[in-house]
Parts: C-alpha cells; sequence; structure tokens
C-alpha cells in the first residue's frame, strides 16, 4: 500500500516535517555511503578517476552545502543532461518565480531545453522550453496541467518515491528509494521503471539498466568498469614489457655490429701482440681482444634474459585476447606472437654466446 503526499504537507507523521527534514530523512541511509565530497557537497553516483577536480561523471545524487538536492546527470564534474533540482527550505529555483522543483534538460550547470517548473504544493508553473537558465516561454503557463504533479509516496514497508506523476501513477522522471538505502534514478511509466536509468546500491556499487515495465537488462556496471580497467592496466603492462625488450634486443644488436666491424679491422690489419696487462686490457696473437669478446659475451646474456621475461609475460594470464573479443584466458593470437618472437630472442643471443666462446677458445680468452 502507497501513501501519496504533497511534497511540503506530510500527513502520516504524528508531528509535521518541513520539506528539509523530510529530504534529510529519505536520504539519510542512501548517503551513508558516497562517492565522492568536494566542499561539503555529498555526492554518490558514477565517478570518473580521470576528472581531478570533481569526479563526477554519468549519473547520480548531490547534496549541496545549503540543502540544494540534485538528482540525475553529470557530465565532466558539472551538472549536464536530464535531472531534477530541488530547492533548498526558503529558497526557490533561479529565474522561475515560486518554482520550488525544476525536472528538466540541463547544460553546462544551467537550464536548457525542454523542462518543468512545480511549486512547493507539487503543481505544474511552467511547462516548455529553457534558453540560458531562463524559460523562454510565457511564464508561468496558462495551460491545464493539473493532472500531472511532483509528489512523494511512502510505503508501507518503508519505500518511498520522490518525482513526477501522472493522476495517481508514477509517470516521468524521478528515484525511488528502497528501506535499505538502494534507489533507482530514471524514468518510470504507470508505475513501473521503463527507460535507461542506474540502480545505486547502499554501498555506492551501482549498475545501468534499461527497463521496459521492470523487464531490466543490465547494460553495464561498477563492477565490470573496474575489471576492464584492471585488463587495461595490466594489457598496457605487457606492451612496455615487449617494447622494453624489442629495445634492449636493437641495442644488443647493434653493439654486436660494432663488435664484428672491430674485428674485421683487426684482423685486416694482420697485427700481431703479444699478451699484455696494461690497463687490464689483455690481448694474444692473431688479433683476438678478450675484454671486446667478453663485452659482447655480456650483452648476448642480457639479450637472452630479456627474451626470457618476455615469453614468461606471454605464458601470464592472456588478458588481451578478452580485451579483443577473446575470451578471458584463451592464448590469444597478440600473445602467441610475442612469445615466439622471444623465443626466437633467445635462441639467437645464445647461438651468438656460443661462437664468441669458440673464439675466445681459440684466442685464450676465458669468458664469464
Amino acid at each position: 500500500m502507497k501513501k501519496f503526499l504533497l511534497f511540503f504537507i506530510i500527513t502520516c507523521f504524528s508531528v509535521t516535517l518541513s520539506a528539509q527534514d523530510w529530504l534529510n530523512s529519505a536520504f539519510a541511509k542512501s548517503l551513508e555511503y558516497v562517492t565522492a565530497i568536494n566542499k561539503n557537497e555529498w555526492y554518490k553516483g558514477q565517478i570518473s578517476n580521470k576528472i581531478k577536480h570533481s569526479p563526477r561523471h554519468g549519473m547520480g545524487i548531490c547534496k549541496y552545502a545549503d540543502g540544494t538536492l540534485y538528482i540525475g546527470d553529470f557530465s565532466n564534474g558539472i551538472v549536464s543532461g536530464y535531472g531534477i533540482q530541488l530547492a533548498a527550505e526558503g529558497q526557490i529555483i533561479s529565474n522561475c518565480d515560486n518554482c520550488a522543483i525544476y525536472s528538466g534538460n540541463w547544460k553546462s550547470g544551467v537550464k536548457s531545453g525542454e523542462g518543468t517548473c512545480y511549486d512547493k504544493n507539487g503543481d505544474i508553473i511552467y511547462f516548455g522550453n529553457f534558453e540560458n537558465d531562463m524559460p523562454v516561454d510565457k511564464y508561468p503557463t496558462e495551460e491545464d496541467f493539473s493532472l500531472y504533479k511532483f509528489s512523494v509516496i511512502e510505503y508501507d514497508n518503508g519505500d518511498k518515491y520522490l518525482g513526477e506523476i501522472n493522476e495517481y501513477s508514477l509517470d516521468g522522471y524521478g528515484v525511488y528509494i528502497w528501506a535499505n538505502g538502494d534507489l533507482w534514478l530514471g524514468n518510470f511509466k504507470d508505475d513501473q521503471r521503463n527507460g535507461i536509468g542506474i540502480y545505486l546500491f547502499y554501498n555506492a556499487e551501482w549498475a545501468t539498466l534499461n527497463c521496459k515495465y521492470d523487464d531490466c537488462t543490465q547494460m553495464t556496471s561498477s563492477v565490470e568498469q573496474r575489471e576492464r580497467d584492471e585488463a587495461n592496466k595490466e594489457m598496457r603492462a605487457q606492451v612496455r614489457m615487449q617494447n622494453l625488450a624489442l629495445i634492449a634486443g636493437a641495442l644488443s644488436d647493434v653493439a654486436t655490429g660494432i663488435g664484428q666491424v672491430q674485428s674485421l679491422v683487426n684482423r685486416n690489419s694482420g697485427s700481431t701482440t703479444t699478451a699484455s696487462n696494461t690497463g687490464g686490457n689483455t690481448q694474444n696473437s692473431g688479433g683476438c681482444n678478450c675484454a671486446n669478446l667478453q663485452s659482447l659475451y655480456t650483452r648476448a646474456y642480457q639479450k637472452s634474459l630479456s627474451g626470457a621475461g618476455t615469453a614468461g609475460n606471454a605464458r601470464g594470464k592472456e588478458i588481451v585476447g578478452a580485451i579483443t573479443g577473446g575470451e578471458y584466458g584463451d592464448n590469444s593470437a597478440g600473445n602467441a606472437a610475442v612469445k615466439s618472437s622471444a623465443n626466437q630472442l633467445v635462441r639467437t643471443a645464445q647461438q651468438e654466446m656460443s661462437r664468441l666462446q669458440q673464439q675466445a677458445a681459440k684466442c685464450g680468452c676465458t669468458l664469464k
């Protein structure tokens, strides 16, 4: 069973409450958990961590320091989209005489597009268009909208509704507040949720739903958003590791090429030297340079380690396949390519190490 109440007239309590007291009571449990607090403004809803000054982005509910309540859409921290603003007690909606509630479109923090103004009793004062925060049609409206009101409804089980109605049914934009603190923000038709809205759980988790007369399908949720963020973070880490391995391989190839050129120059010079320990540079006959061979061997060894690390990453959790349309845990083609390339890098480096050891043995050098 539900009880219809005029917005400012509460009849079900032994002591009459003001509108502000009623709002505080209605949203007290819902706002125990909030998503963000900014300058004493309490917000619960969708956020974007990419926005530093104010993370509000998506659908949510905001209680401002002066008691004003806004329920609806935000974009980059600013009221924008569709939503309801309820003026604090003793105040009115800007640029609208006697208006206590505005339900309609917003753009960059001001009323813009089609909207409706209600007085403190929930009756329509104006229905029409707004530009730059001001009504552009005749204010107040002369048409008869007596069947449409903004109202609060209390149910015997403790649930509440705050929003637009048509005669005695929920019809229009509003918020349904369950007794446990969960709430639904969106459109209603014939007492049922209808259209795209957001279900805000008591613990600040959320799910975006597309409903057709209370038959709702989940579009996305805060849990899914976190999973995507973690997957993207892991994929970026894998790409960074792959790029570092490729850079290390390229530097090793350059060093190997320089060493081979130097070795060719030494052989073509036909010079022979006797063993010497000057400056720690030991040279032997036949154009051998033990220090140079050791340097090339060390680079080849490091290259083999870089390739092995990349191959290990390719064997890790296969997030790339999931992000690109595969199933979680599948061995995606992208990761298989990384693994194959890394294994080839290891084999090439090991072959170079073997060649250098053979050359060092002929020169009487010991490589470590």
